[in-house]
């Protein structure tokens, strides 16, 4: 759960998926975010996601912006 995790991290990774494809709303949802708030990693090849390492602060913010669909921890999978 990103909020536990936060409350043992200063940032977590996650996927943040908007209510609709639109490269323009990336950017816009991201303008309000500081540098420290989010760190942006990279936006989806369909246009309506985004990842990076997001603080308390953050998670703030994008839970409350409607433009938000859902924010889900990013898990790294790795191949043993």
């Amino acid at each position: 759960d990103i909020i536990e995790l936060l409350s043992k991290a200063n940032d977590v990774p996650v996927i943040v998926v908007l209510n609709v494809r639109n490269d323009s709303l990336i950017d816009f949802v991201l303008s309000d975010l500081t540098e420290l708030e989010f760190k942006f990693e990279r936006k989806s090849y369909w246009k309506d996601a985004f990842s990076g390492n997001i603080t308390q602060d953050g998670i703030n913010k994008l839970t409350n912006n409607p433009n938000i669909k859902r924010i889900y921890l990013n898990r790294r999978g790795h191949i043993l």
